[in-house]
């Protein structure tokens, strides 16, 4: 069975109750015993209790080997600003675009309906031909 060599040394951590000291990714440093971990995260045991994420962990070391001093980046220099670049004397600048403006378009109206049956080409409403329908279903009544 392939065991990972992280848990491996975080077990032999834990076992001997032995300080450890945990560089991260972002270049921070803590400093404690391995109190519990598993496949995500590790708890380290200090002043105060601290939760890393295992994928955030850059080096392990023992807390009384010698740890290097956190390495800060070093500044990056400023650049130079650059000119504003020259436009071609016979291009000029594109003029704004306008959008031209929305125009409503009326809807027809829909005609009142009296409240008698009226026929549109014969069918009725839609109510009258349902109810044809379930005549025509029950035998023609």
């Amino acid at each position: 069975m392939l065991v990972n060599p992280l848990e491996q040394t975080l077990e032999q951590y834990m076992r001997d109750r032995s300080e450890l000291g945990i560089t991260l990714r972002d270049g921070s440093f803590i400093k404690g015993k391995v109190k519990d971990y598993d496949g995500y995260v590790i708890l380290i045991e200090g002043s105060p209790d601290t939760v890393v994420y295992r994928h955030s962990v850059l080096k392990l070391a023992e807390a009384g080997a010698a740890m290097p001093e956190r390495q800060t980046r070093p500044e990056r220099q400023a650049r130079p600003e650059r000119p504003a670049r020259p436009q071609a004397p016979d291009r000029q600048p594109r003029p704004a675009r306008v959008q031209p403006p929305r125009v409503q378009q009326k809807r027809p109206e829909k005609p009142v309906h009296s409240g008698q049956n009226e026929s549109h080409d014969g069918m009725g409403t839609m109510g009258e031909a349902m109810m044809k329908w379930l005549k025509s279903q029950k035998g023609g009544e």
